[in-house]
């Protein structure tokens, strides 16, 4: 009888363990490597799949996955292709750049092209220049806007002579794009053509261009920056007075301080920023009152105005406080 107890014990504990056996293994069978996986899967017959196990890659940042996404850049859809680009620009797969590259000029499809021109300003690689250079001849304005970009990133010198033809667009867009990229570069020889647009009658490109040249310190515009001055447009006059003010230049206060409780944040902020530049003491109380508005971003831009004119301006000789200096 006790034989046959321990018999059913042991029948009884087998039937209760295997299970947990079989889960175990199971688990473990589970356990899947995301980057093998991934890679594995951008053989699926279905494009859609493709496309996010290429997706997924990228957002591995595994190098080892680069090998992988380079195969798929010859895929049949655009989409995978496109997605593969991505990915290999957020891995900053250097040496994609050369297939990248081709795609830029020779794929058909508008949207692979504009992938390659932002992937190779992710890459950062300055062989691909010439082919940028290339690339800002496009049809598709996507792709135009996004090499200008890249070539900005990439302070590509080489490529001031095509920008410079952007200016010269009948699209708007286009010379805008032409005037920021410029900017990034900083090439002294397009400072002429930019000064050309200050006055342009796209309000738009004329802000742009009043915009670039307080950043690129270009004292030739300083004249015409003064007759902007009393401009109709609020964007052009507060524009000039801004920029005229990273020049060092105050001649711009007046149209600052009226400005300074306009509706428009964005024209507030440039009038602060003016009078956080080139104010005198007298602009402190001004600015601090702008640093209790509701707005938090102009809040934010008046208090640092403040502190920028209290570090040129000591609390002893701001307005309405003795100097702390003792008489003799």
């Amino acid at each position: 009888m006790k034989k046959l107890i321990g018999l059913l014990v042991v029948v009884l504990f087998s039937i209760v363990l295997m299970p947990l056996s079989v889960i175990a293994q199971d688990n473990t069978q589970t356990q899947v490597d995301p980057l093998k996986d991934n890679i594995a899967k951008l053989k699926d017959s279905d494009p859609y799949g493709r496309r996010q196990a290429a997706e997924n890659l990228g957002r591995l940042r595994d190098n080892a996955a680069i090998p992988a996404l380079m195969n798929i850049l010859i895929d049949e859809n655009a989409f995978v292709r496109s997605q593969a680009i991505d990915s290999l620009g957020l891995l900053r797969a250097k040496e994609a750049t050369e297939k990248i590259s081709k795609l830029l000029i020779e794929d058909k499809e508008p949207q692979v092209r504009q992938s390659a021109a932002i992937a190779l300003g992710y890459i950062s690689n300055r062989d691909a220049i010439p082919v940028l250079i290339k690339g800002l001849d496009d049809p598709y304005d996507g792709t135009k806007f996004a090499v200008a970009q890249t070539l900005g990133i990439l302070r590509a010198n080489e490529a001031v002579p095509a920008l410079i033809n952007f200016l010269k667009s009948g699209n708007n867009q286009i010379r805008r794009s032409g005037l920021n990229t410029l900017c990034m570069i900083n090439d002294s020889s397009s400072y002429p053509e930019i000064r050309k647009l200050l006055k342009d009658a796209d309000i738009a490109v004329a802000a742009e261009a009043i915009r670039v040249v307080g950043i690129l310190k270009d004292k030739n515009s300083i004249p015409v920056l003064k007759e902007l001055l009393a401009d109709k447009d609020i964007k052009i006059s507060a524009g000039s007075a801004n920029s005229l003010a990273k020049l060092d230049d105050k001649s711009g206060i007046p149209v600052a301080l009226k400005n300074i409780s306009n509706k428009d944040t964005m024209i507030r902020v440039l009038t602060i920023e003016t009078l956080g530049l080139v104010g005198d003491k007298t602009a402190i109380p001004i600015l601090e009152k702008a640093a209790t508005d509701s707005d938090p971003y102009i809040q934010s831009n008046a208090r640092i105005m403040v502190q920028r004119l209290k570090q040129k301006y000591p609390s002893s000789e701001q307005p309405g406080k003795k100097s702390q200096k003792k008489s003799k």
